[in-house]
């Protein structure tokens, strides 16, 4: 007691400040400590299992007691047995992480942990009755002896594992030199790998710069305030930047001032760069402007010290030190700390991408940071390291097994050798360079004809058949079908991992050449790939270039802005040379102005194409140069360089969109290497995916069963093939040509001409009855290769005939137009699978003055391949809608278009179409769904004599502005992006007259091909 002080005034002192004063807080209640968040959730599902526990009893007319051992036994072998372990990877027995053949046993720990979150609920929410500690310990001994013995748990989760730099180094490799993956942001790269940096050589915990699992909700994590930055004078009397971090570290809430601190600097001789952690720092600080004094890289790095004060501080902007550094990057525009459980999936995932079977966690990152700290340091320098209070954490958990010592070297007196027992720690997390990440093109084969997988397929389509289900039940069922196919392929893929062989020079697989056939079309990641790999400081031009492009990934929001020779502004409207005066080029609206921030590449490709072609007589882009070619002769020229250098030539063919924007397009593996074609048709270049797949279904399919050969230029390509089968193997797994799958159709009944107000056309009733009518047929399925041959009908004047041009197998190109001037007779149907014409044209020709000039505003994507016609039926996918056609649809008010003129059917994709409300009134007017989801899409009134519609078509091809002429009027499709055209289409669906004289039904989808 301080002198001068008697216990009588002290206490004077105490009742004069409040002493007295009745607050509450003194009772005879016990006080314990506090706990997270995630503990008290852990307490309230050990409470609501004992409830339920209880509940369940007292059904069986048993009473349960936690003051009974014998119930308390009972309770915790419930609760064992209600668990699931996982063996996965480290089980060497195991072939898959999931309970394929039986249950599989939790870990002893895993149970234990339950126990004691119980009797620490137990404790807090009935402190008057608590359980004995005689219970306690011997249900813990009971979890440890005889249940572990019935139950066959194991004693442990998973073995200790250890990544050290190697480990680091692939990480850098996947993240920034061949990552495919897309992520939703270009900046979280940097932040994830400022993350990991902080993480390894800090030896941090996952949830100490992040917010925890258990503390979710708190927003807890590494702040503004958190970091100093500074610059000091190095050895060298250099100016070097350096930054201390403060990991809110775990059971260290309530003493702040103990959180371990972390220095991390710029480095005093030169490192690759992806080494160095203030490279990702510094990118995030500039893109948030986050220096109060300094706003560029150029003045920070003009801050010198003196030797007087040999470090200063950079101080932050004062409203951004609450703010946290890493910021949510699964939702756009948060301002919200990133969560432990976000990070962790996406760390995962990239570790699985940069081919480790079982990828490193965030804890083999600090086992193996400890390790080394506890070898060049002190004890009390390595818990100061990881933030422990416990010298035996580090021994009971974190040690080797294999200690790291040299016996040999020691006994025999040579020099200690540390790689040796480096390569076996390392060898903790196995790498296969090659890794692949979808099945080989064989055993996906099997899997999808095994019977469980066809079970599967039946249950789908006995859902979509299903009259009872409304849609969302549907939904609901197709969603969990679908789940269980993915975790088949999942589990079948992770079997083939782990027995996948691996042999040096092995050709890669198609993921890890994604990035390379991409790269260019983003020229910061380009640069990225090579830089950070460069030895430099952070001061060099290096350095500095690393620090631009990072902070430009921060600052972008989508990886791809444009894609060479298709820039923005190519757009004939953004182009200041463009003079043309076509009418229909005025009144076409420019896509980038509309939508600025949606980048349309097909858009912009059609556009100066068709501009250059007016001007030039013909253009064309090199998709694999990204130049643009003016003359045939030169583009000839360009293409026999291209197939002249096969070795240098795209190994994988298929079109690859990256971001939204064709990288590159497809191309034929055997027109390749066909000398009798024209080198424009050896390289022709597939934009569509659909069309790319028909035209290599056809060389296929004209081979036959003989032995055949891949002419192409790979080591695999050599090897002769005994059938079809196994080519399409090869080609799938060597060149990314992906078989095309055969579509299953079921028959429709054709005299469905039962009279429905607009209320029936609603789309669950609609779904109904469509269900209904294909259930009560037999039920047999047809299928058929999808055929692109279409037929193309000159309208000039209105008379619609038909005639064939089949284009060769080997061509790429669509069929030439063949015209024919037959007299009109919709009704008639020519020879050969072809479409039964519509009746209505020979009405519709004398009312086409009146009809409007309207545009459909659609992309080449929006059209939904129908299948050919064969015998008079309709044969359709089954992403599109569910009618068929047989001969004729004597369809009374039918909610089609009509106007079919080609043997390939289309119809608009869903999302280019919303419903429309119906009229006041009904009668005599058709309702029209172009989109094959059921929904009325248009209506327009129709003359009592039409009853007989059929679907309405578009050729193959649609160009970026063509036009058919209708009788001086003209019915236009102009390619443009889904967003700003879709409340354009209703408008467009339809072009009836405007004129209330006639009640006419003029076809808008009607066009030829050039």
């Amino acid at each position: 007691m301080a002198r001068g002080k008697n216990p009588e005034a002290h206490f004077i002192r105490a009742r004069a400040r409040g002493a007295q004063k009745d607050t509450g807080i003194v009772n005879d209640k016990p006080v314990l400590k506090g706990l997270e968040d995630g503990t008290k959730r852990n307490h309230r599902r050990q409470l609501a299992l004992w409830d339920q526990f209880v509940e369940d009893n007292l059904k069986l007319n048993l009473t349960v007691s936690v003051h009974s051992l014998k119930w308390m036994k009972d309770f915790i072998r419930h609760v064992a047995l209600g668990m699931d372990g996982q063996r996965g990877y480290d089980d060497p027995d195991s072939d898959t992480d999931e309970d394929e053949d039986g249950w599989i046993p939790p870990c002893v720990e895993s149970v234990r942990n339950y126990w004691n979150n119980f009797t620490g609920a137990w404790l807090r929410a009935y402190e008057d009755n608590p359980i004995s500690e005689h219970i306690q310990r011997s249900v813990t001994q009971f979890i440890y002896g005889p249940l572990k013995d019935e139950l066959k748990m194991p004693e442990r989760k998973r073995a200790r594992r250890y990544a050290n730099r190697n480990h680091l180094y692939h990480f850098a490799r996947q993240l920034w030199k061949v990552d495919w993956y897309e992520y939703s942001s270009p900046g979280t790269r940097v932040l994830d790998w400022a993350l990991t940096l902080a993480i390894v050589y800090s030896s941090a915990r996952i949830g100490e710069y992040i917010e925890s699992s258990a503390r979710r909700g708190s927003g807890r994590g590494l702040r503004y305030k958190d970091i100093m930055v500074i610059v000091f004078l190095n050895e060298d009397d250099r100016p070097e930047l350096a930054m201390q971090l403060t990991k809110d570290a775990k059971n260290m809430t309530n003493t702040p001032h103990r959180r371990p601190q972390h220095a991390f600097a710029e480095g005093r001789y030169p490192r690759p760069l992806y080494q160095n952690p203030l490279l990702p720092y510094l990118a995030i600080f500039l893109r948030r402007r986050a220096f109060r004094d300094y706003k560029t890289l150029q003045e920070l790095f003009a801050v010198t010290p003196t030797q007087e004060h040999r470090a200063f501080q950079i101080h932050w902007e004062e409203d951004l030190l609450d703010a946290p550094v890493f910021l949510n990057q699964s939702t756009k525009g948060a301002k919200r700390i990133e969560t432990a459980s976000a990070f962790g999936s996406r760390h995962r995932e990239c570790g699985i991408r940069a081919g480790f079977l079982v990828p490193p966690t965030i804890h083999d990152w600090r086992a193996e940071g400890l390790f080394l700290t506890d070898k060049h340091y002190s004890p009390d320098a390595r818990m100061g390291q990881a933030g422990q209070d416990d010298r035996e954490t580090f021994h009971s958990s974190y040690q080797p097994r294999n200690a790291g010592v040299d016996g040999q070297a020691t006994f025999l007196g040579d020099e200690r050798r540390d790689v040796v027992n480096d390569a076996f720690r390392e060898l903790t997390l196995p790498r296969n360079p090659n890794l692949w990440h979808s099945l080989p093109a064989a055993k996906q084969y099997e899997i999808e004809n095994r019977q469980d997988w066809l079970d599967l397929e039946e249950k789908m389509a006995a859902v979509k058949l299903e009259p009872d289900m409304d849609t969302e039940q549907q939904r609901e069922e197709e969603t969990k079908l679908r789940k269980q196919k993915a975790r088949l392929m999942k589990r079948e893929l992770r079997k083939w991992q782990k027995k996948q062989p691996y042999q040096p020079g092995d050709p890669q697989g198609y993921h890890r050449e994604i990035f390379n056939r991409c790269s260019f079309m983003m020229p910061a990641r380009q640069r990225l790939a090579e830089d950070m790999f460069e030895v430099a400081d952070l001061r060099s031009p290096a350095g500095l270039r690393v620090i631009q492009d990072m902070t430009e990934l921060c600052e972008k929001e989508r990886e791809v802005d444009f894609r060479p020779g298709l820039e923005p502004n190519r757009c004939c409207r953004r182009s200041n040379d463009n003079t043309a005066t076509d009418d229909f080029q005025e009144q076409k609206p420019n896509l980038q102005e509309m939508c600025p921030e949606t980048y349309d590449w097909s858009h912009i490709y059609k556009c100066f194409q068709e501009t250059q072609q007016q001007d030039r007589g013909f253009a064309e882009l090199c998709f694999l140069c990204s130049d643009w070619i003016f003359d045939t002769e030169s583009w000839e020229l360009h293409c026999q360089d291209h197939v002249n250098d096969l070795e240098s030539f795209p190994v994988f063919l298929d079109p690859l969109v990256f971001n939204g924007v064709l990288a590159m397009p497809g191309f034929c593996y055997d027109c390749l290497v066909d000398p009798r074609l024209p080198a424009s048709k050896r390289m022709y270049q597939f934009k569509s995916k659909p069309k790319w797949q028909t035209h290599i279904q056809r060389h296929i399919d004209a081979l036959g069963e003989q032995p055949v050969k891949c002419e192409f230029r790979t080591q695999q390509c050599s090897v002769p093939f005994n059938s079809t089968l196994e080519l399409q193997f090869h080609l799938q797994d060597a060149h990314g040509i992906h078989s095309l799958k055969k579509l299953r159709t079921r028959k429709r009944k054709n005299n469905q001409t039962d009279r429905r107000s607009f209320s029936h056309l609603k789309k669950t009733q609609l779904t109904r009855q469509s269900k209904a009518d294909i259930k009560s047929e037999t039920g047999k399925e047809q299928t058929a290769l999808l055929e692109y041959t279409f037929v193309n009908a000159s309208i000039e004047s209105v008379e619609i005939a038909t005639a064939f041009k089949f284009a060769s197998k080997s061509s790429s190109r669509t069929p030439s137009l063949a015209i024919s001037t037959a007299s009109s007779s919709c009704g008639r149907r020519s020879s050969g699978s072809q479409t039964p014409l519509s009746s209505i044209c020979d009405d519709i020709r004398s009312g086409l003055d009146s009809a409007s000039y309207k545009e459909l505003y659609v992309n080449d994507d929006d059209f939904v391949p129908i299948e050919s016609l064969e015998g008079g039926s309709v044969h359709q996918s089954d992403d599109a809608s569910s009618w068929q056609q047989q001969d004729t649809m004597d369809m009374e008010e039918s909610m089609y278009a009509l106007a079919s003129t080609a043997h390939m059917h289309y119809q608009l994709g869903r999302q280019c179409c919303s419903p429309m409300d119906p009229p006041l009134a009904i009668e005599n007017f058709t309702f029209i769904d172009l989109t094959g989801d059921d929904d009325v899409d248009h209506w327009t009134h129709v003359h009592s004599d039409y009853q007989e519609l059929v679907p309405s078509s578009v050729p193959d091809v649609v160009d970026a502005c063509h036009r058919v002429t209708l009788r001086e009027r003209s019915v236009s499709v102009l390619h443009a992006s889904n967003n700003p055209a879709r409340q354009q289409v209703n408008d467009a669906a339809i072009v009836p007259s405007e004129r209330k004289s006639h009640d006419i039904l003029a076809p808008s989808l009607l066009i030829t091909s050039r």
